[in-house]
């Protein structure tokens, strides 16, 4: 029933004659060079293939005590364990092959004795195509061809250097877990399995770029996930035709619903239990190797005020926090704007002794209020990015004194009032609030679409531009879904976790635009009742 309520916006499918091809995608075609049985055929396809590539490796070697089993390996340095390359590989292949009791086994089946008893190695698995193996190798693999077999033996040797599980910087938290993602995608997945310990939490690999082969995770609750999303997720991902992509980011605006859009319509986090709670609420999360961060489709307005810790302490003050970012989200929209509106057209609803006030403070300065808006919010804007361009340890600092020194150099200029000082810190104060970055940078356009409308027909303008900005902002979907829901649609069941966080055991259902598949979250009847003895 919810389906037809709110069907999808989908994307135009492609004809007959814009079919994604496989090489956009990183698949291999079937009309891919095949692996040879002459070993000499194979070794000049891979060095070709790695020519003026210093760092790949290839060497050839004998296996056993028969000078006919030629082979060689191939892989890259740097990109391997060669503790386990060594163990795995070169040690079984070129030492235990020489006993004499292993080499009477190597002369009736080789090829069967090799794969099942030689190499010792968890990860083992073969390919019948050349262009896979080169995959394999440049992503941390190492590929073993036979004299004499027709398809080339892939050892799982990833042991390349990553950063270690740390707590995110983007997103920094009080309470709660402290464990980000990191750039590589298995241990982002195994982050996410470490919250969800159970089969039904699916993952799906698909290739992404002709050049960079990317792999792009795909996870959600099998059972809990709405399957016309899971479809709709997949569909944008696989129409993708891209050479590279190297960051979550490439992906988003690939599938997002509306390009034009300022507000994000894909979840951004760095926080694998975010994942995991959003996607026990039936959404799908993307994972995108080499990025730091994953996104969640669909996404609401909502999401990006509430904090993950929210969920961590105290349902009463994170409610009352709640709140504060709330009034903190109308003041960094609203505030400039007011105030220009006001003391410009509105100067009788100022009371007498703050318009005397204001009035002595502007005496000297020789722009209107709204250059003044104009100018003190770009100021600010440059010293935020400055701050966080700069390094950590001066970062902060330099942002704090410069705001300190250009403010009172404005003051004392005649450049700016007081007043507009104080609004602006008041602003950017509130900025830094909301929890989620992609909103903050949504929120830079709209607050000067509202100063624009307030400084030329006042608050009727003000006014006006909300009224455009929320009917602009209930035309919004992401993967079909209503970006202002739960309040339109309302949807009174939802609100226990909107302007409030209800405790836990109040809430006992799933979104009902995205859980509907199976709604109960939890049974009725779990209130903790005091000790009646």
């Amino acid at each position: 029933m919810l389906e037809k309520l709110w069907p999808f916006r989908l994307i135009k499918k492609p004809n007959k004659k814009e079919k994604t091809e496989g090489e956009f995608r990183g698949e291999f075609p079937e009309s891919s060079t095949p692996v040879k049985k002459d070993i000499n055929a194979n070794l000049h396809y891979f060095q070709n293939v790695t020519k003026n590539c210093h760092d790949v490796v290839i060497r050839p070697f004998k296996i056993g005590k028969n000078p006919d089993l030629s082979a060689f390996l191939v892989y890259i340095d740097g990109m391997v364990d060669k503790e386990l390359l060594n163990k795995s590989i070169v040690t079984p292949l070129m030492l235990n092959s020489q006993e004499e009791k292993i080499n009477n086994f190597l002369k009736d089946n080789p090829y069967d004795y090799i794969e099942n008893h030689l190499l010792a190695s968890a990860s083992l698995q073969d390919t019948k195509q050349l262009e896979k193996a080169v995959f394999f190798v440049h992503s941390g693999s190492t590929a073993i061809f036979i004299d004499g077999l027709d398809k080339a033996l892939i050892v799982g040797t990833e042991g390349y250097s990553s950063r270690n599980v740390e707590e995110p910087v983007v997103e920094p938290i009080i309470r709660g877990p402290r464990e980000g993602f990191t750039e590589v995608l298995r241990t982002n997945t195994a982050l996410i399995r470490r919250k969800i310990k159970s089969p039904k939490l699916k993952l799906e690999i698909i290739k992404i770029g002709s050049i960079t082969n990317t792999q792009v995770a795909l996870l959600y609750i099998d059972g809990l996930v709405n399957s016309k999303i899971l479809e709709e997720v997949k569909r944008r991902i696989k129409r993708i035709k891209i050479d590279g992509v190297l960051d979550t980011n490439y992906v988003a605006e690939f599938i997002r619903d509306n390009y034009l859009t300022p507000f994000p319509l894909l979840h951004r986090t760095e926080k694998p239990d975010v994942v995991a709670g959003e996607m026990l609420s039936g959404k799908v999360a993307i994972i995108v190797d080499g990025s730091p961060s994953a996104l969640i489709a669909p996404s609401l307005f909502v999401e990006y005020i509430i904090g993950s810790e929210d969920y961590y302490m105290n349902f009463v003050f994170a409610s009352f926090t709640r709140w504060i970012r709330y009034l903190s989200l109308l003041i960094a929209v609203f505030l400039p704007a007011v105030y220009v509106a006001i003391t410009t057209y509105h100067q009788e609803m100022i009371p007498t002794p703050l318009a005397i006030s204001i009035a002595a403070a502007r005496e000297g300065v020789p722009f209107p209020t709204f250059f003044e808006a104009v100018l003190m919010g770009l100021v600010f804007e440059i010293l935020r990015e400055a701050g966080t361009r700069m390094p950590r340890t001066i970062g902060q600092a330099v942002s704090i004194v410069g705001t300190l020194i250009i403010g009172d150099a404005a003051v004392s200029a005649g450049l700016t009032s007081p007043a507009m000082v104080i609004i602006t810190a008041l602003t950017g104060l509130a900025v830094f609030t909301i929890p989620t970055p992609e909103l903050v940078a949504a929120l830079i356009p709209i607050r000067f679409f509202l100063l624009i409308l307030g400084a030329v027909i006042g608050l009727l303008g003000v006014m006006l531009a909300t009224i455009i900005i929320i009917a602009y902002l209930a035309s919004l979907r992401s993967f079909g879904v209503p970006y202002l829901s739960p309040l339109a649609p309302l949807s009174p069941r939802d609100l226990k976790d909107v302007g409030i966080r209800a405790p836990w055991w109040m809430m006992r259902m799933r979104p009902r635009l995205i859980g509907w598949k199976k709604p109960q979250r939890q049974p009725y009847g779990q209130k903790p009742e005091p000790d009646k003895k």
